[in-house]
């Protein structure tokens, strides 16, 4: 299967506020300073939602993708960036095992999960 490359779905979601957007294959992560976990789970359910409304085209279907997402702040309590990323993908992994298409806060004893409304 070939797939034909469209444009990234995070390229009109990107702003000042996110200084550095990094991807390991499926996986990525976004630095944004001085910014709240509120604000963070916001942009992640735009970004879910920009995954989503994104079709892929293939030399034989159209493939519509969904987007599990984690989501962590750093606070005065973490010991570096390790433990951020840590809990990120903590937070990411709850997500998934939640039924995936979601997007879920750290920290895991008050756990925020966004599920889509799938009734429109």
């Amino acid at each position: 299967m070939r797939v034909k490359y469209h444009d990234n779905p995070l390229l009109p979601l990107k702003s000042r506020r996110m200084s550095h957007v990094a991807s390991t294959g499926e996986e990525f992560a976004v630095l944004m300073p001085n910014t709240t976990l509120e604000d963070a789970v916001l942009l992640a359910e735009r970004i879910r939602l920009s995954i989503a409304n994104t079709p892929f085209d293939t030399s034989t279907q159209v493939l519509i993708l969904t987007g599990s997402l984690g989501a962590e702040i750093f606070t005065a309590e973490l010991s570096g960036i390790d433990e951020l990323l840590r809990n990120a993908d903590m937070a990411l992994y709850h997500a998934k095992n939640s039924g995936r298409n979601c997007v879920v806060a750290y920290p895991c004893a008050g756990y925020l999960l966004i599920r889509p409304d799938l009734s429109e």
